[in-house]
């Protein structure tokens, strides 16, 4: 398995932001409007990738580019082509059921993952719940 957050990005410029060249573990991959972030379901990874999101979406916001995504837990090809497999489509399909907010919304199974693998300090700096009850990524660390 992986843990997959695809998220929207507008421009190549934006996929050359420093979140996508420093992080080794970090697989990222991208197709049309989206991008696709992974990494191994290891509490470390994630919430080096939980860092990286929230850099990442500081930035495009200060560049006035607001975006929204889901992330997910389970399997994705390995294949450096366009990414599938049931966390990228989980991820997309949880995203899409959500009214548009500019947020990395957290399926159930991202969320479990979260709240048993990571110490209260990490789970309460990395995820955050909504208004609306969705959990997501917190995008001021």
């Amino acid at each position: 398995g992986r843990w997959c957050s695809a998220r929207g990005l507008r421009t190549q410029q934006d996929r050359r932001h420093p979140a996508f060249t420093i992080n080794k573990q970090l697989k990222k991959s991208h197709f049309s409007d989206c991008i696709l972030l992974s990494v191994t379901p290891k509490p470390e990874a994630v919430s080096r990738l939980f860092m990286e999101l929230a850099k990442l979406t500081i930035d495009l916001m200060a560049m006035g580019i607001w975006i929204r995504g889901g992330a997910s837990l389970g399997p994705i090809s390995k294949r450096e082509t366009t990414p599938w497999g049931p966390a990228v489509v989980a991820a997309y399909k949880f995203e899409s059921t959500l009214e548009v907010n500019s947020r990395i919304a957290l399926d159930k199974m991202a969320l479990k993952f979260i709240q048993e693998s990571m110490t209260k300090k990490e789970d309460n700096k990395l995820i955050v719940r909504d208004d609306d009850g969705v959990w997501s990524s917190n995008a001021i660390v």
